[in-house]
C-alpha cells in the first residue's frame, strides 16, 4: 500500500513543498528541521502481522551530518532504532530506505516526527507498506 506523505497529517510546522523534481503525487513533506516536526499516515485496512515500509525521501544538504535519523511510531510506539537515511546528492535525488514494523488488524497509523536525539532536514516522499 502506497500513501503519500503530503497527503498525512503534518506536525510542528512540517509544510507541504512540491520545489524539488522527481517527488510522487502532488508533493512531498519538507521543512522537518526542529523537534516535533514531521507527519502522520493512515494505513487503512491492514492485515495484523509483520510486514515491511519503505520510505522515499531526499537529504540534499550534504553540509549536514550523514546519516539523517527520524523517530518512527507505529500506532504510537517508537520503532526501535529509528529511521536512518543517508545524505543523497541533491534535493532531487530521492532514496528508499526499508525499517520493519509490526502491524495491527485495522487501520494503523505511522509517525515521521523528528524527535529528541534526531538530526532530521529531509523532505518525505512516500511510505510504501508490505
Amino acid at each position: 500500500m502506497k500513501l503519500e506523505a503530503e497527503t498525512g497529517v503534518l506536525l510542528g510546522g512540517a509544510q507541504i513543498g512540491s520545489d524539488h523534481d522527481g517527488h510522487t503525487g502532488s508533493g512531498f513533506v519538507s521543512d522537518i528541521v526542529a523537534p516535533g516536526r514531521g507527519v502522520t499516515v493512515t494505513a487503512k485496512e491492514m492485515a495484523a502481522g509483520a510486514t515491511t515500509v519503505r520510505i522515499r525521501y531526499a537529504a540534499g544538504n550534504t553540509a549536514l551530518a550523514s546519516p539523517r535519523r527520524l523517530t518512527l511510531r507505529v500506532n504510537g510506539v517508537d520503532v526501535k532504532g529509528g529511521v536512518t537515511m543517508a545524505n543523497t546528492a541533491s534535493w532531487t535525488e530521492w532514496k528508499t530506505v526499508t525499517v520493519d514494523i509490526d502491524l495491527k488488524e485495522g487501520d494503523n497509523t505511522l509517525t515521521l516526527i523528528l524527535a529528541a536525539g534526531d538530526n532530521g532536514v529531509v523532505n518525505i516522499d512516500s511510505f510504501d507498506i508490505g
